[in-house]
């Protein structure tokens, strides 16, 4: 199974492969937001750009705190783990990891964050 991996302490820095052996693979990327469908078709700041003039496949979606929704292409660092010990390995050599539900970095895949320094 992939799981897009990254580490706390790299947050900003998508240049660095947060473990050895991790690939950059595309991805895509869903923007969640609150507000009613009809703010589809709303003028941003300024009047200059609708919430449809960016990203793909905009659509409503009934989830706990989301209303639309959009995908944008993206990259993400990207592992394959197919076992529960090689989670556990994971654990063993990079120290505590946190396990995200699909979705939560990738349309589609699971997510692992190395929790290797404190972040609010």
């Amino acid at each position: 199974m992939k799981f897009t991996i990254n580490r706390t302490s790299l947050y900003s820095d998508d240049e660095i492969a947060p473990i050895a052996g991790a690939k950059r693979e595309p991805t895509l990327r869903t923007d969640l937001r609150t507000c009613p469908d009809k703010e589809f078709d709303a003028k941003g700041l300024g009047g200059k750009k609708t919430w449809r003039d960016e990203g793909l496949n905009h659509r409503t979606v009934s989830c706990e705190d989301a209303k639309i929704a959009r995908d944008f292409p993206s990259e993400e660092w990207v592992i394959e783990v197919n076992t529960l010990e090689e989670l556990l390995a994971l654990t063993k050599e990079h120290g505590e990891i946190i396990v995200w539900p699909e979705g939560h970095a990738a349309k589609g895949m699971a997510s692992v964050e190395i929790y290797d320094t404190y972040r609010e």
